[in-house]
């Protein structure tokens, strides 16, 4: 399995620390497992969304993304942990629409009515004014095919009647599955600035995909999960270490590798510009923050041998790769 920021100084190994909740997390899930008749879904995943700004749940297919959406959101009973919004379970919020918006499946829009008739329906059973259902469907896009049956509409389209639905109550919380499945670019283009509104106006959003490079520019924070496990939570920054040279290496004592490392950049730091980065684990091996040459003389002035040296830009998609590797679906 893969852990974040392992090594927060050279003599101490920090597994999970770094992945604690901080004070103004919005979202709250800890050591969250689900089993779905003989299946285990969800198994002790643990992780935050900070408040005000954008996480991106990654995964590939059958990590257990949807399943801890839906969790969240209320739609199933954990088998042991809790998701928690606002310090409290779903349920228990005062009032959970007015507090979360959530487009969990676009297919639950009756295809036989309009976007417009299936937002009132919503509006009505929640009391709230038909403006709300106009201002919705002009903030996603569609109000100009308002009165056009759900059943016509691409898939693209449903996406956007989902998020409008969402987004009847002015949510202070998104959580959007999938939001970017059957976009083109133009709907791609729509979205981050939709959830870029969110942010700016306060809101916070939590969104799942298996795409990362559409993604990408999307969240500032990431979870990368895999057979129903935290594999990777923090900055996408921390990732990918974007401008800054990178190594990836493994050896027959990564820590005091990383130890001299550390001690060299103590005694360089008055002379560079380039900031210690926490080392990270990317599936058997550590990344760090210098060049294949640096990590080289590190290794042999405390004699230890190199089992892999390799330069390595962090681009998302070779790191997400990496990290779940062998973590494919949940069995």
């Amino acid at each position: 399995m893969t852990t974040n920021a392992v090594i927060q100084n050279p003599s101490t190994t920090n597994h999970n620390e770094d992945s604690a909740c901080p004070a103004d997390a919005v979202i709250e899930v800890s050591n969250l497992s689900l089993k779905l008749g003989s299946k285990r879904v969800l198994n002790n995943l643990t992780f935050h969304v900070p408040r005000g700004r954008v996480t991106l749940l990654a995964g590939p297919n059958g990590a257990g993304k949807s399943s801890a959406l839906q969790t969240i959101c209320g739609l199933y009973q954990p088998t042991s942990g809790e998701a928690e919004i606002n310090g409290r379970v779903y349920a228990e919020l005062p009032e959970p629409s007015q507090t979360v918006g959530a487009l969990l499946d676009a297919e639950w829009l009756d295809p036989a009515l309009s976007a417009r008739a299936n937002l009132r329906i919503l509006s009505q059973l929640a009391g709230l004014p038909d403006s709300r259902v106009d201002e919705s469907l002009s903030k996603c896009g569609i109000f100009s095919v308002a009165d056009q049956k759900v059943g016509e509409f691409s898939l693209g389209m449903r996406q956007r009647c989902g998020i409008a639905a969402a987004m009847l109550h002015d949510p202070e919380v998104l959580i959007l599955d999938e939001p970017v499945n059957g976009l083109d670019p133009n709907g791609m283009t729509w979205l981050r600035g939709f959830i870029r509104e969110h942010t700016e106006n306060g809101g916070t959003t939590l969104l799942s995909s298996h795409f990362l490079s559409d993604s990408e520019r999307l969240a500032e924070h990431l979870v990368i999960m895999g057979k129903g496990e935290t594999l990777w939570e923090g900055e996408l920054d921390e990732l990918t270490h974007r401008g800054t040279a990178c190594t990836l290496f493994r050896s027959t004592d990564d820590e005091a590798v990383v130890a001299e490392l550390w001690r060299h950049h103590q005694e360089q730091k008055n002379k560079q510009s380039q900031q210690w980065r926490d080392p990270v684990t990317v599936y058997r091996a550590i990344r760090v923050a210098a060049t294949p040459l640096e990590v080289s003389a590190a290794a042999r002035s405390v004699g230890v041998d190199l089992l892999h040296l390799e330069e390595n830009s962090g681009s998302l998609e070779e790191e997400f790769h990496r990290i779940t590797e062998g973590a494919v679906e949940f069995k």
